[in-house]
C-alpha cells in the first residue's frame, strides 16, 4: 500500500518561487523598459540589461547590466547595423551566458527596427535555449514616423524571432503614442509607454509561471499565436491590460479597469483581436463562484465575440484585491512592409506581357546562323539571332542587338555592410551621398 503525506494547504507562490523566471531588457528601448520596472518598484526577481550603449548602461539603475561589444565598438553602439550586433552577441556569449547561468524561463523585452535589439534578440533566444531555457519575446516595433527601413528591419527580426522563440509578442510604438495625451512632455511620455509595456511583461511572466487551480500554460499561447505565425508583415499582435479592483463589487471594478485601458481605447484590439487570455490573481479567499462572474460580466463587456481562455492564480495569504490581466491576440498588418506572400500574390496578379507564348507552347531554342560575308560587326555589340519559332518570324531573319550601358551614378548606390546603417546627416544634408550628387551638380563626360 502507497502511503501519501499531507503537506498541509496548497502553498501559493511567493518571490522565491519565481527565481530562475527572469526578465530582460535587450537594447536601449529593453534597458529603459526594465529599468523603469526597477523604478516603479514593480519587480522583486531577476531583472537583467543588455546593450552595446554606454551612457544607456551607465544611466540603467537596475544592478545586473553587462555592455557588449566594448573591444568592437566602444560602447557607441551598433549604429542600426543588425548584423553587427548579431556578430558582437556571438562573440560575446561566454560572458551573456555566464551572467544568465539558472534561468528557467526569460521574458525577453526589446525594441525592434534597430541594431542591437534586431540583431541580438535572435541570438539572446538560441543561447537561452542551449540553457534548457523557455523563452517568450514581447518586441516593440518602430514608430510610423521612422520610416520603411526600420519597419522592414523589424519584420526581418521577428521572423527570425518565431523561428527562435517559443513565443513572440508585438506592440507597437505608434499605438503606445497615442495612448497617451500630447501634453505630456517627452520625458513623462516615454515614462508612461515603458511603464506599460514593462507591466505587461511582469503580468506576462506571472500568467505563465504562477501556480493555481486553473493555470495557463505556456503551449496555450503557442496556441493561439498559431495562426499568424508566419506573417512576417505582422508587426502588432497584442494588446495587454490590467486591472485591481476591492470591496464587495470587485470582480466589477477590475473588469472595468482592464477594458478602460489605453490599448483598448482606440478599438482596434476588438477589431483585429481572434482570441483573449484572462487570469484572476487573488488570496486565499478567491471562490471559483467570483472566478465564474468575473468571467461572465467580461464577456458581456467585450464589445466582440472573441473565445475566451481563462485562467486563475493564487497570491499568498488573504487578500481582498482582486487582479485581472488581460491578453488579447490578433493581428494588425504593417504597410509598406514587404513579405514573401506579398510578394507572390502581387506576381500572381500582374498580367502577362501580349507577346508571350503560352504554357502550353514547347520550349523556344535559337538557332545558330552563320555570320554573313561582308557585314561588319560592330565592336563592344553582341550580335543575337532570331527565334525560329516566334510567331510572325517565318521565313523573316531579325537581330536584337544589346547596347552597351552607363553606370547610374546619378541613382542610389548599394552601400555594402552599411546599406542598413543611419545616415549620417549634418545641417540637413547626407554625408553618405557623393558632392556632386548633394548639391546637383551635373558632370559632363
Amino acid at each position: 500500500m502507497i502511503d501519501f503525506k499531507n503537506d498541509g494547504e496548497f502553498q501559493a507562490p511567493t518571490a522565491a518561487s519565481l527565481a530562475g523566471h527572469v526578465i530582460i531588457g535587450l537594447g536601449s528601448a529593453g534597458v529603459n523598459i526594465a529599468d523603469q520596472l526597477v523604478l516603479d518598484h514593480r519587480e522583486h526577481g531577476a531583472v537583467f540589461g543588455f546593450d552595446t550603449d554606454e551612457q544607456v548602461i551607465r544611466g540603467a539603475v537596475m544592478p545586473d547590466k553587462l555592455l557588449l561589444g566594448w573591444r568592437r565598438i566602444h560602447g557607441l553602439g551598433a549604429g542600426g547595423d543588425p548584423a553587427l550586433a548579431a556578430e558582437i552577441a556571438r562573440e560575446e556569449r561566454r560572458e551573456i551566458s555566464d551572467q544568465l547561468q539558472g534561468t528557467r524561463s526569460a521574458v525577453l523585452v526589446t525594441g525592434l527596427g534597430g541594431g542591437t535589439g534586431s540583431g541580438m534578440a535572435p541570438e539572446f533566444c538560441r543561447l537561452l535555449k542551449q540553457l534548457d531555457a523557455t523563452v517568450v519575446v514581447l518586441a516593440v516595433t518602430p514608430f510610423a514616423f521612422e520610416g520603411r527601413r526600420r519597419l522592414q528591419q523589424a519584420a526581418e527580426a521577428l521572423a527570425s524571432l518565431r523561428r527562435e522563440a517559443d513565443a513572440v509578442l508585438c506592440l507597437s510604438n505608434s499605438r503606445l503614442l497615442g495612448c497617451f495625451g500630447p501634453e505630456l512632455d517627452l520625458r513623462q511620455g516615454f515614462a508612461a509607454m515603458n511603464g506599460l509595456v514593462g507591466r505587461a511583461s511582469v503580468n506576462l511572466r506571472a500568467v505563465l509561471h504562477q501556480t493555481g487551480p486553473m493555470q495557463i500554460h505556456l503551449a496555450d499561447l503557442r496556441n493561439v499565436l498559431a495562426e499568424h505565425a508566419d506573417d512576417a508583415a505582422t508587426l502588432e499582435n497584442c494588446w495587454a491590460g490590467c486591472g485591481l479592483g476591492a470591496g464587495a463589487d470587485r470582480a466589477r471594478a477590475a473588469v472595468d479597469e482592464v477594458l478602460g485601458g489605453p490599448l483598448f481605447a482606440d478599438g482596434c484590439a476588438w477589431s483585429s483581436g481572434t482570441a483573449v487570455i484572462a487570469c484572476l490573481s487573488g488570496g486565499g479567499n478567491l471562490s471559483i463562484g467570483e472566478f465564474q462572474t468575473t468571467i461572465e460580466y467580461l464577456r458581456q463587456e467585450i464589445p466582440v465575440e472573441l473565445p475566451i481562455l481563462a485562467g486563475m492564480a493564487l497570491e499568498p495569504g488573504e487578500t481582498d484585491m482582486l487582479g485581472l490581466t488581460l491578453l488579447v491576440v490578433g493581428q494588425t498588418v504593417a504597410e509598406g512592409v514587404t513579405t514573401e506572400s506579398k510578394a507572390r500574390e502581387e506576381l500572381a496578379l500582374e498580367p502577362a506581357p501580349a507577346h508571350a507564348p503560352s504554357a502550353a507552347a514547347s520550349p523556344r531554342r535559337p538557332v545558330e546562323t552563320p555570320p554573313v560575308a561582308g557585314r561588319p560587326v560592330s565592336a563592344g555589340v553582341e550580335e543575337l539571332p532570331a527565334l525560329a519559332d516566334e510567331p510572325g518570324n517565318q521565313g523573316t531573319e531579325q537581330k536584337y542587338f544589346v547596347q552597351q550601358e552607363e553606370l547610374p551614378l546619378d541613382q542610389k548606390i548599394y552601400r555594402g555592410r552599411f546599406e542598413k546603417s543611419a545616415a549620417t546627416i549634418c545641417h540637413g544634408e547626407d554625408l553618405d551621398q557623393p558632392t556632386f550628387m548633394r548639391r546637383n551638380v551635373k558632370i559632363r563626360l
